[in-house]
């Protein structure tokens, strides 16, 4: 399973809107736009039935970060 299947992986509805909250709250940064869009789009995608974003689209929007 990829990060893009996630939304048949859940063991239920409450733990796919926790982890909708930690995209929303802890990585979704409106101060970069271009990423912040990305991550949202992903954050949808946990619950529709359809691939709103690929693994490579995340890949190069998505930057890494320094978490220290």
């Amino acid at each position: 399973m990829t990060l893009t299947d996630l939304n048949t992986g859940f063991c239920d509805d409450e733990q796919r809107r926790r982890v909708q909250r930690v995209i929303h709250d802890r990585l979704a940064d409106d101060r970069a736009p271009q990423e912040c869009r990305f991550l949202m789009r992903f954050r949808w995608q946990l619950v529709m039935s359809y691939q709103e974003v690929s693994m490579d689209e995340l890949s190069r929007n998505v930057g890494s970060r320094s978490w220290t």
